[in-house]
């Protein structure tokens, strides 16, 4: 999986990992960025699904516009 995010999110989620892995246990930056992607998934499913997940979106997503910074 590859996205794209503006500089600044980067620049802030790379030290928010290094300042606080080890209170996180997270095994690496991959794993916290699945587990604020889980966090957010799991919000929309619950706000927009009764808490249940979507059905599969399956094939590839449509192209978005571009990042504003």
């Amino acid at each position: 999986m590859t996205f794209y995010a503006a500089e600044s999110i980067q620049g802030r989620a790379r030290a928010a990992y290094l300042h606080t892995r080890h209170l996180e246990g997270d095994t690496s930056f991959s794993d916290m960025l699945a587990k604020a992607l889980e966090a957010d998934v799991a919000r929309r499913e619950r706000q927009y699904n009764d808490g249940k997940p979507f059905p599969s979106a399956g094939g590839a997503l449509p192209a978005g516009r571009p990042l504003e910074t």
